[in-house]
Protein backbone atom coordinates (compact mmCIF):
# COMPACT_ATOMS: atom_id res chain seq x y z
CA UNK A 1 0.00 0.00 0.00
CA UNK A 2 1.49 3.17 -0.50
CA UNK A 3 0.12 6.31 1.89
CA UNK A 4 0.05 9.64 -0.76
CA UNK A 5 0.58 12.27 1.40
CA UNK A 6 2.71 16.02 1.82
CA UNK A 7 3.42 15.14 5.27
CA UNK A 8 5.53 11.71 4.63
CA UNK A 9 8.82 11.53 6.98
CA UNK A 10 12.33 11.02 5.91
CA UNK A 11 13.22 7.13 5.69
CA UNK A 12 16.62 6.53 7.35
CA UNK A 13 19.61 4.01 6.94
CA UNK A 14 19.44 1.18 8.96
CA UNK A 15 22.69 2.48 10.80
CA UNK A 16 21.28 6.26 11.33
CA UNK A 17 17.47 4.94 12.30
CA UNK A 18 19.54 2.59 14.63
CA UNK A 19 21.94 5.65 16.04
CA UNK A 20 19.23 7.72 16.02
CA UNK A 21 17.16 5.52 18.19
CA UNK A 22 19.86 4.88 20.66
CA UNK A 23 20.57 8.89 21.21
CA UNK A 24 16.97 9.63 22.23
CA UNK A 25 16.65 6.47 24.47
CA UNK A 26 19.67 8.04 26.06
CA UNK A 27 18.64 11.81 26.38
CA UNK A 28 14.99 9.86 28.01
CA UNK A 29 13.26 11.25 24.55
CA UNK A 30 9.60 9.32 23.63
CA UNK A 31 9.97 8.37 19.63
CA UNK A 32 7.72 6.50 17.86
CA UNK A 33 9.82 4.02 15.52
CA UNK A 34 8.11 2.06 12.14
CA UNK A 35 10.36 -0.39 10.10
CA UNK A 36 8.54 -2.01 6.95
CA UNK A 37 8.91 -5.61 6.71
CA UNK A 38 12.34 -6.18 4.28
CA UNK A 39 13.83 -3.56 7.28
CA UNK A 40 14.71 -1.18 4.26
CA UNK A 41 13.09 1.69 5.04
CA UNK A 42 13.03 3.07 8.92
CA UNK A 43 11.51 5.86 10.53
CA UNK A 44 12.01 7.60 13.93
CA UNK A 45 10.11 10.71 14.85
CA UNK A 46 9.94 12.28 17.99
CA UNK A 47 6.56 13.23 19.67
CA UNK A 48 6.90 16.65 18.40
CA UNK A 49 8.03 15.74 14.82
CA UNK A 50 5.35 13.46 14.74
CA UNK A 51 2.29 16.24 15.53
CA UNK A 52 4.74 18.94 13.10
CA UNK A 53 4.22 16.40 9.81
CA UNK A 54 0.49 15.64 11.32
CA UNK A 55 0.94 11.95 12.28
CA UNK A 56 -1.27 10.56 14.79
CA UNK A 57 -1.69 7.10 16.13
CA UNK A 58 -3.52 4.82 18.27
CA UNK A 59 -1.83 1.67 19.30
CA UNK A 60 -3.71 -0.39 22.15
CA UNK A 61 -4.63 2.89 23.70
CA UNK A 62 -2.39 4.25 23.75
CA UNK A 63 -1.80 7.33 21.40
CA UNK A 64 -0.16 11.10 20.72
CA UNK A 65 -3.63 12.74 20.12
CA UNK A 66 -7.28 13.26 22.03
CA UNK A 67 -10.13 12.20 20.31
CA UNK A 68 -12.12 15.09 18.95
CA UNK A 69 -16.00 14.75 19.47
CA UNK A 70 -16.38 14.85 15.62
CA UNK A 71 -13.48 14.00 13.32
CA UNK A 72 -13.85 16.00 10.08
CA UNK A 73 -12.26 15.18 6.96
CA UNK A 74 -9.62 17.77 6.04
CA UNK A 75 -7.53 15.98 3.39
CA UNK A 76 -7.49 12.95 1.11
CA UNK A 77 -5.42 10.36 1.42
CA UNK A 78 -5.26 7.89 -1.24
CA UNK A 79 -4.04 4.38 -0.39
CA UNK A 80 -3.05 2.16 -3.16
CA UNK A 81 -2.06 -1.69 -3.40
CA UNK A 82 0.58 -2.95 -5.03
CA UNK A 83 0.85 -7.13 -5.06
CA UNK A 84 4.49 -8.61 -4.75
CA UNK A 85 6.06 -10.23 -7.03
CA UNK A 86 5.21 -14.12 -6.84
CA UNK A 87 8.91 -15.11 -6.28
CA UNK A 88 9.16 -12.79 -3.59
CA UNK A 89 5.96 -13.83 -1.76
CA UNK A 90 7.33 -17.56 -1.88
CA UNK A 91 10.65 -16.69 -0.42
CA UNK A 92 9.42 -14.42 2.48
CA UNK A 93 6.37 -17.16 3.21
CA UNK A 94 9.08 -20.23 3.23
CA UNK A 95 10.87 -18.29 5.60
CA UNK A 96 7.97 -17.58 8.40
CA UNK A 97 7.29 -21.29 7.96
CA UNK A 98 10.85 -22.56 8.32
CA UNK A 99 11.10 -20.18 11.25
CA UNK A 100 7.40 -21.19 13.01
CA UNK A 101 9.00 -24.75 12.54
CA UNK A 102 11.94 -24.19 14.51
CA UNK A 103 9.95 -22.89 17.14
CA UNK A 104 10.18 -19.21 16.84
CA UNK A 105 7.22 -18.12 17.31
CA UNK A 106 6.96 -15.96 19.69
CA UNK A 107 5.06 -12.58 17.83
CA UNK A 108 2.42 -15.29 16.66
CA UNK A 109 1.69 -16.16 20.00
CA UNK A 110 2.03 -12.78 21.04
CA UNK A 111 -0.44 -11.33 18.76
CA UNK A 112 -3.48 -13.88 19.73
CA UNK A 113 -3.25 -12.68 22.93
Amino acid sequence: MTLTTPFLPQVLSKKTARLRMNELGKQGEVFFFLFDFELKKPIVLTKKELKDKGIYFDINGKNNFKYPERISKTQDIVLQKKALDKAVYEKAFKTVQQEINAGNSYLLAKSKS
